[in-house]
């Protein structure tokens, strides 16, 4: 009895020994009074994770979009306020744009992961120990982690409301780049997106981040025009042959002539997109200095992502389609087995459906030779985990401990 209460002792999974871990975790740090700390693998946590990573998305597409066309019609805004006579007549035009508004909020969201940040538990990597002081988190989230502090703090601070009323639009537009900070989160999610196994999901990331550099490339091209209108003596950037073939030219007396804002930004999404792909209908030109060598530079750079882009194509559909294949070959070689030996129509139909079976359940997958890279106490746990359901329909081991299966 002793013998086997010891068995049933050391059999204590790893698992239970985690779970244990956590609830000595929570309930020390209730004892010390440690109320609102959140441990990093909590489902609110995980949520929140997600939400960030929205926000982080939303950052990317509408900062290059507020700095290249919004801070634009800004300008045009605050021209037509400085004359009396267009003052009152575009009073409806001279409005708070409301994703300005929208970006402000976003702004509070950034701070409040700050504040989550420092009530968010972490792992020691030299103990594997959950830290819940306070104290130890706040010192690894600035001092050990200081590059994604610097880069939170960076991201995070509301720089529309710091430089509300203040400023020159020039100003404005380069806080607002101080936003692109928070990119680095998508980059780290990224990194360890491409680990995971959904590869689907991994295939459509990667689509999707495309899109997003074609969005940032279409700003681009948009903001060079509007450096270069002024200064060109001779007007023929792509907006000016945009503002002839719409027949909306610009008008010197008024400031919101010219092309709407949809139509340049399709267009210039439409230039991207030719130039990334390398495609090149020659639709929309680059005229000027500025505007050849940025299509210069976006072509090299369409060439980098197309390149990058079909690599990892490549290997998600070889992925998918690998455990297919062994399947194939593995099929192939019993069947020339067969032939070669001259095996019988009875038992080669025995072999194959063996076969058959063996792989349903496997995969083709070596479960020896994976058990052995673990330790002895996690292959019983697994073991016992892949026979349980014959372990509960056997009668002799109805009234059994876990420990008299081990």
């Amino acid at each position: 009895t002793k013998s086997s209460e010891s068995s049933e002792t050391s059999s204590i999974t790893p698992v239970l020994d985690q779970q244990e871990n956590t609830n000595e975790a929570i309930a020390s740090s209730r004892r010390l009074g440690q109320r609102f700390i959140i441990l990093h693998y909590s489902p609110f946590k995980a949520v929140w994770d997600w939400v960030v990573i929205l926000l982080v998305l939303y950052t990317g597409i509408i900062t290059p979009y507020t700095i290249s066309f919004l801070s634009d019609e800004d300008q045009k805004r605050t021209n037509l306020n400085t004359h009396a006579a267009t003052r009152q007549f575009n009073r409806e035009r001279t409005s708070i744009h409301v994703l300005v508004i929208i970006d402000v909020l976003v702004d509070f969201m950034f701070i409040f992961d700050i504040l989550i940040s420092f009530r968010t538990t972490f792992v020691l990597k030299e103990t594997n120990e959950v830290i819940t002081s306070p104290i130890l988190i706040a010192k690894h989230f600035v001092i050990d982690s200081w590059r994604r502090f610097g880069a939170d703090i960076l991201g995070a601070l509301p720089w529309d409301i710091l430089f509300f009323g203040n400023g020159s639009h020039s100003t404005i537009r380069l806080a607002n780049c101080f936003k692109l900070a928070r990119l680095l989160r998508l980059v780290a999610f990224v990194r360890n997106f491409q680990k995971t196994e959904y590869r689907s999901a991994v295939l459509f990331l990667l689509m999707l981040l495309f899109a997003i550099a074609a969005h940032w490339f279409a700003c681009i091209f948009h903001f060079i025009a509007i450096l270069e209108g002024p200064n060109l003596q001779v007007k023929y950037s792509w907006l000016d042959h945009l503002a002839d073939k719409y027949k909306m030219p610009y008008l010197v007396n008024d400031t919101l002539s010219g092309p709407d804002t949809k139509s340049k930004y399709l267009t210039a999404l439409f230039f991207a997109m030719t130039s990334l792909t390398s495609v090149g209908f020659g639709n929309v030109a680059a005229n000027t200095n500025g505007e050849k060598l940025f299509s210069i530079l976006s072509m090299l750079a369409g060439s980098f992502l197309s390149a990058s882009i079909l690599g990892s194509v490549t290997t998600i559909i070889i992925k998918l389609y690998q455990g297919t294949e062994e399947l194939k070959e593995m099929k192939q070689s019993v069947d020339d087995f067969i032939k070669h030996h001259r095996i019988s129509k009875q038992l080669a139909k025995q072999m194959q459906e063996s076969f058959d079976h063996e792989w349903k359940n496997t995969k083709g997958i070596d479960m020896n030779s994976i058990l052995k890279t673990f330790p002895e106490c996690i292959q019983a746990d697994i073991c016992l985990h892949l026979n349980r359901e014959l372990l509960n329909n056997c009668p002799v081991f109805e009234d059994a401990s876990e420990g008299t299966y081990i």
